[in-house]
Parts: C-alpha cells; structure tokens; sequence
C-alpha cells in the first residue's frame, strides 16, 4: 500500500533487496545475506518504509523492527535495522520523509524508544540523527556500531528536533492551502488586524512567533516599520520568506533565541504556543512579556480542548502524517498560561473552523509590568 505522505509500506519479505541501494550496506556488512535469509525465513517483526524514484528504485529504505531496544526484547522498542538514502535523492527531503514516518509508526505503536545502530565513518548519518534529536548512547553492539536512541518517552527532549522535522515536510503544503483557504477560516489581513489595530502609531517593530506560510506575516509588515519573523523550519521560512520578503527572518528554535527587553510593539503567536510542553510554554509567554513595550501588545491563540494534555502525536489533517509535540489545553488553561507568565488579557475573539473541527480561540493582551516576578 502508499501513504498519503509517499511512503510505501511493504513486508520483510517483499523488500527487493537486489536494488542498487543495499549494494554499499553489503560491502559494510559481509553478512547482510545470511541476515537477510534468517529474517525471511522466521517470519520476524520486521516491514520496511520506501520511498521510490521515478524509475521504479529506492531512493530510500528504512526497515523497522518492533519488540526491541537497545537492551534487548521490548514491546516498547522499535529498531531502526537499515536507513539508507540513495546517493542521488534529494537527501533531507527524503531522509526526512522515512524519518517522519518512522516517528508516526513508532507513535501508532506506543514504542518509548526508537534506535539505530550506525557504523564508524558515517558521520553524515550521525549528523543528521543528532539534529533530529537521537542522542549517542554509551552502550554498543557486536559490529563495533555507535548507537543512537530517540527516547519518546521523555518528549519534552526531543520535541523540538520533532517539530521542526514535521514542518519542513509540511512547508509545501502550508503554502498551497494558503492559497485555498477553508470556508470558515479566518483571512491573514483579519487575523493581523486584530493586533495592529490596537498599536499606537506609528507601529515600529512587530514579532511573529512561527509565521508558516507568511501571509499574516507580510499583513504586519505593511502597517509596520519592521518586521521580524521567527521559524524553526528551514523549509517553512523559505515559504513564508516568498509572501514576506520584506520582513527579517530568523531560522532558530525560540527556546535558545532572546530579544532585549521592550523590543517590539506587537508579538503575534497564532497556533504557537500549544508546540511546547506547558512548563516551556509558560517560561515562553514570561519571555514574550518581557519583550513587548510597554502599551504593547500580545495576539495568542490556540484551538482549545475539552481533553487537555500534552504529548508527541501524529497531524492528521494534513496529507502528510507527520509526528510533532501538541499541548491541548481548555479555554480556561489557555488563559491562565498567559494570565500566570506576565500578561493581562484585554479582548478575547473566536473562530469555529468548522471543516477542520477546530474551535479557536485568541487573547488579545498587554505585559503585566510588575505584575510578575520571575528569576530570568
């Protein structure tokens, strides 16, 4: 069968392992034909991801073993036995796209901990784990393998290599669903007036937290002197740089970013804040506080929950099914986020998406000067 998201999903024994890509894996691994036997032949908890060229060949395998960690038998691990990208695909879209899908079975699974076993002299692969949130374990394997683990039991380490894996994959699709907006959905123009409607002229600097396709973006920057944005995803900030290019892009995660204080005279954080596990959230908002001017103000939003919590899930309502953190929080969790890390809410202002089964909700809200302390 394919997935909506291009890989196909296939059985151990269905894998044609006479395609060129395994041809450098046998030269590293002088028995990868007696694994390949063994493992046919036992009928093993193994399927595979692949990802076809034109051509009908690989242009990238990762075959997946459930019921192990890297400690032994676990209903709770999954392997990742081969993950190999044809020299001649795109290599981070494609790496990317297994690595996802990888995530979203690991997650359909419940499995706590993902691993991989990775041969000395990779270090493009090692590199590439690391940025991905896979961490170098000291333990190692009979093949004097390095090993790499991504625990998803503790999200809150992972989350936001997860995060902006998803969004590079979804970049494509933001840009053209910006295009063909739902019936329900509110227009960019509305959403960033609703902030720079409530800006005392004349409006210097504006901040927005996570700008995707950049259409709210650019609506800024036409009523202020300067606009920054500030985007995880490589991918998704050249998409929001086309809408915008006249606003100052920023690739970062914002946990590791910081402005001075009373640096910008409106912060828009439209579906931001719920990628970020409560604790970091909060931390956030007091931040996002200290950096918007006094008389300043904050747009957040979220769609709220009547079944809060937090965890990595997979993104059903778009093509791809990708793997990334969400906080689900009520109304009243939601404003008390903000109310509790530096801010007062003034306006609140909602949205029933319906098609999407999505209830938003906004604050509209000034800093709290000296009404929260808090060790920086």
């Amino acid at each position: 069968m394919t997935n909506p998201a291009g890989c196909e999903v296939i059985s151990f024994q269905e894998i044609n392992f006479s395609d060129p890509i395994f041809d450098s894996i046998k030269i590293d691994y002088p028995d990868h034909e007696e694994w390949r036997t063994r493992n046919s032949a036992s009928g093993s908890e193994r399927c595979a991801l692949i990802v076809k060229s034109l051509s009908g060949a690989y242009a990238g395998i990762a075959i997946l073993k459930y019921g192990e960690d890297p400690f032994g038998p676990s209903r709770y691990g999954l392997k990742i036995s081969t993950f190999k990208v044809a020299p001649e695909a795109e290599y981070r879209g494609t790496a990317d796209l297994l690595l996802s899908q990888v995530f979203s079975k690991a997650i359909d699974h419940e499995v706590d901990v993902v691993f991989i076993a990775v041969l000395p002299g990779h270090e493009d692969v090692v590199r590439y784990l690391e940025l991905r949130g896979f961490r170098r374990s000291a333990k190692g394997t009979g093949h004097h393998e390095l090993l790499y683990t991504a625990e998803l039991c503790h999200p809150e380490r992972i989350y936001a290599e997860l995060n902006r894996l998803a969004y590079d994959l979804l970049a494509d699709e933001y840009q053209e669903r910006s295009t063909s907006p739902g019936p329900t959905q509110e227009s960019p123009d509305f959403l960033a007036h609703l902030l720079t409607s409530r800006l005392a002229e004349p409006v210097r600097r504006v901040l927005e937290l996570g700008p995707g396709s950049g259409e709210i973006l650019s609506a800024l920057g036409k009523v202020a002197q300067d606009s920054v944005g500030v985007e995880i995803s490589p991918r998704m900030a050249e998409v929001a740089c086309r809408r915008a290019p006249n606003a100052l892009m920023i690739v970062a995660d914002i946990q590791r970013l910081d402005f001075p204080a009373n640096s910008f005279d409106g912060i828009y954080a439209g579906a931001f804040l719920h990628l970020f596990p409560r604790i970091d959230a909060g931390n956030l908002v007091h931040r996002i506080a200290r950096w918007t001017r006094p008389g300043g103000v904050v747009f957040a939003n979220t769609s709220v929950s009547s079944e809060p919590g937090e965890s990595l899930e997979v993104k059903m309502d778009y093509l791809h099914r990708v793997a990334r953190y969400r906080s689900r929080w009520t109304e009243q969790q939601f404003r008390e986020l903000l109310e509790e890390n530096g801010l007062v809410i003034t306006d609140r202002v909602t949205t029933d998406e319906r098609e999407r089964a999505k209830f938003w909700v906004a604050f509209l809200c000034t800093p709290a000067r000296g009404g929260v302390s808090r060790n920086e």
